[in-house]
């Protein structure tokens, strides 16, 4: 019986450990995007100014699949929804659409850039990861102009 009692007590304060890094790891995510949004006029002017924008890891770049689409900003802005989400990574545009509902991080992380620069939440969340970026030139359909 105290065998038993004790594997309950290590089960549960196993759980409780588990629960709050799960709840640590998502409120970290939340201030990433968040803060990412504070910074997003920084690369809007980049874009605006037709500069390359490329990030310190040089994960991204906007000299690759210059035949794509040039969209305005104004016309990202309009798919700011699930139902059309677009968004600006890196002078990229990507239709993230059909991706809201299979985002391993969620939902939420995605429509948060839904018509939005979503440069700085993506490089905070995945810069240097080669997955996450494979996965996403998947859905790019041009560039911003």
């Amino acid at each position: 019986m105290k065998k038993l009692f004790l594997i309950v007590l290590v089960l549960l304060i196993l759980g409780a450990i588990g629960g709050w890094i799960y709840f640590k790891n998502s409120q970290q995510n939340k201030v990433s995007v968040k803060s990412g949004e504070n910074n997003l006029n920084q690369f809007q002017t980049v874009n605006q100014d037709n500069t390359n924008l490329s990030t310190s890891s040089g994960f991204i770049s906007n000299s690759k699949n210059s035949n794509k689409n040039t969209y305005s900003m104004e016309e990202v802005k309009l798919h700011n929804s699930k139902a059309s989400c677009w968004s600006v990574i890196g002078g990229k545009i990507y239709d993230l659409t059909s991706w809201i509902s299979k985002h391993p991080g969620g939902e939420g992380a995605i429509l948060s850039i839904c018509g939005k620069d979503g440069t700085y939440a993506f490089e905070n969340q995945h810069g240097g990861q080669e997955k996450p970026a494979k996965i996403l030139t998947q859905f790019e359909i041009g560039k911003i102009q």
